[in-house]
């Protein structure tokens, strides 16, 4: 494969040096690489097997432990590129670098074409039934502003047992399946990451750099935080020497792909080493338009015929980036340009290319992540608040022009058109606030006879504001030219704060039916069957609203609860809360007068497997192989806490 005979340099495995240091490393070089192309052809050969009888492969190609070959070819072989990422843990796998393993199949996908991205999701060791819905959700978020756009679950143990809960399980892994306390109630969760992946399966990234990995071998590529490109607010892929050589072409000072993604730039590894044959494509682009940013070559990677391929990349090297050897190079060579000892950033800036995202002004500090996809018609941001602190205000500037902005929220499925915006002709600049684990979509779309947007707020206090929030008197300046006066009127509160019956399982270790006068963590009760309670329990109520309320809207707030609930109001379910706050507009449901309530509350396992312990084998509530509670491990927080109250919103101006 690499043109010579490997018999005499097979002593360099046992650290011995043929002929030079140089030549040495050359052979470990060419052996490497061959290692790599056999496990490439591998991964060729089975999906050649497979599309023989109408087969697709998903290979996690890219693991952690794909070290030994470039893993971006491996992906080329792969219907569906994979990779993974971890659940949050104190134990394993603690940092964001160690758990998100996603980037190399993400720049795959990418690179070869392939829309669906696919992760092996949530995977984990240490966590044992102590994950719910909200704590998995920024984890999600994250990998979805990686580039992943369709999860696999990590895992759901097929228990042998149809009696035994929470069952005999694998080691490793988030526990989804039907002994999952909140199994029953995961409906809306799961909707919510089906419509992630949707909507992030439509169009093509947008992406303004491509790195070059050189062989690929002994690298991994980290998760996206961990670049400086992303605090730029630009996005990135990484490409190898396939893709350099047999899919990259330049058209108007862009280096385009088949599947028309465009890079503004291309930026090489700080190695010395490089085939010839990648460099004499890098001329070419060069000539053709390309900017390329990195250190000069010094010299080819393997052993054959290297004296006469050195002389090569010399010549070219001196052509492209001079033959004085400096710390900064810009030249301009054919149509393109060789850069080097400048930030990427202001290369982009010198290219008139503004980061894809900035955040203007803000009123605290944040981490906000995001992922922009376009298609014909529409720009797609989806942006990911990663911190569990809300943002209350934060004003972000898109590059897109032209387009009405909408929120698509995919917790709840509503498209809301965001009517406060500011368009400069370049950019679109938006004031933005986010729950706690908060996201959405901001959608771009095409709009003829859009309405003016609104360009500035004036609040009751005489401030500059961007949000209606406060009750008072607004003024409106539209796009147009024109204003408008409105009023916001004051919400109304009522708090439920008569006792509530609650039902707990008794085949769980529960008392049956009860009256709780003040709402409590469960741990807190003297009845041990609620102290060490695990499931659902329901809480049953009533409430009188005296006021009209034809109109208004009205919101549920549940105040604190562990870990999921689902609501019953006059006998509609009005599905689940399973993400801070614990809100949900219920004015289609609730009425002038008497209204009953059901609260379904569903906490963890954890509470019921350390009670057990307290517990012989033959009276426990729970059988499971894993053994890793004990008495004096501390109870979780579960149930309802409150306060429960409702906010009513009187009908407000139309603006």
């Amino acid at each position: 494969r690499r043109g010579y005979d490997p018999i005499p340099y097979l002593p360099v495995f046992a650290n011995e040096i043929i002929e030079s240091h140089d030549v040495s490393q050359r052979f470990m070089n060419d052996y490497k690489q061959t290692v790599s192309d056999l496990i490439a052809e591998h991964y060729r050969y089975q999906q050649e097997v497979a599309h023989k009888d109408g087969l697709l492969t998903m290979c996690e190609a890219s693991g952690p432990h794909q070290n030994q070959s470039d893993a971006l070819l491996c992906q080329k072989y792969s219907d569906v590129p994979m990779g993974e990422f971890w659940a949050r843990s104190k134990t394993h796998r603690i940092s964001l670098k160690q758990r998100f393993l996603t980037k190399e199949a993400v720049s795959a996908g990418h690179i070869y074409g392939k829309n669906v991205i696919s992760a092996e999701s949530f995977t984990s060791v240490g966590p044992q039934w102590e994950e719910d819905p909200y704590f998995l959700k920024p984890t999600a978020d994250r990998a979805f502003c990686e580039g992943i756009n369709k999860l696999y679950f990590h895992t759901y143990p097929h228990s042998p047992s149809l009696t035994a809960k929470p069952g005999f399980v694998y080691y490793a892994g988030t526990y989804i399946n039907r002994n999952t306390t909140w199994w029953n109630y995961s409906l809306d969760w799961n909707t919510y990451l089906a419509r992630n992946q949707y909507v992030l399966q439509q169009g093509t990234p947008v992406v303004d750099v491509c790195i070059y990995y050189g062989t690929g071998i002994e690298k991994r590529i980290q998760y996206k935080q961990d670049s400086a490109l992303m605090d730029l607010g630009y996005q990135y892929d990484y490409v190898n020497s396939d893709v350099i050589l047999n899919q990259m072409s330049v058209q108007d000072g862009k280096i385009c792909l088949p599947n028309g993604i465009s890079y503004e730039l291309l930026v090489l590894p700080e190695e010395s080493g490089i085939s010839i044959e990648v460099l004499e494509k890098i001329r070419e682009m060069v000539y053709d338009g390309a900017t390329i940013v990195g250190p000069r070559p010094i010299c080819s990677i393997g052993l054959y015929k290297s004296t006469e391929i050195d002389r090569q990349i010399k010549s070219i090297t001196n052509l492209l980036w001079g033959e004085l050897d400096t710390p900064l190079i810009d030249r301009t060579v054919g149509n393109g340009k060789i850069v080097y000892g400048k930030n990427i950033d202001q290369i982009l800036s010198e290219k008139k290319i503004e980061p894809d995202l900035k955040i203007e002004n803000r009123d605290s500090n944040f981490s906000l992540d995001f992922i922009h996809r376009r298609n014909k018609e529409y720009d797609i941001y989806y942006l990911a608040n990663l911190r569990e602190e809300a943002i209350d205000y934060a004003t972000l500037s898109f590059r897109t022009s032209g387009k009405v902005p909408y929120i698509w929220n995919p917790v709840d499925g509503t498209v809301i058109e965001q009517r406060v915006y500011v368009d400069d002709g370049e950019r679109t600049h938006i004031p933005c606030s986010f729950d706690p684990y908060g996201s959405y979509f901001i959608i771009f779309e095409k709009k003829e006879n859009a309405k003016p947007s609104i360009i500035s707020v004036t609040g009751p206090d005489g401030n500059r504001s961007c949000f209606l929030e406060k009750s008072g008197n607004y003024q409106l300046t539209y796009s147009n030219g024109e204003s408008k006066n409105i009023t916001i009127a004051s919400a109304r509160y009522l708090t439920i704060n008569t006792s509530w019956n609650v039902s707990f399982s008794t085949e769980m270790g529960g008392p049956g039916s009860v009256e709780f006068k003040n709402l409590i963590s469960w741990p807190e009760s003297e009845n041990l069957g609620i102290k060490y309670y695990s499931g659902t329990a329901s809480y049953q109520n009533t409430f009188i609203i005296k006021d009209e309320i034809e109109g208004a809207k009205v919101f549920l707030d549940l105040g604190e609860l562990y870990n999921v609930a689902e609501i019953v109001l006059n006998g509609h379910n009005l599905g689940t809360c399973w993400l801070r706050p614990f809100q949900k507009e219920i004015s289609e449901y609730v009425k002038q007068g008497r209204n009953k309530i059901e609260i379904k509350v569903t906490n963890l396992w954890p509470n019921r497997l350390i009670g057990d312990q307290f517990l012989p084998e033959a009276e426990r509530y729970t059988q499971t192989n894993i053994s890793k509670y004990t008495r004096q491990d501390t109870l979780r927080p579960s149930g309802l806490l409150g306060p429960v109250r409702l906010m009513i919103i009187p009908d407000r101006d139309e603006f």
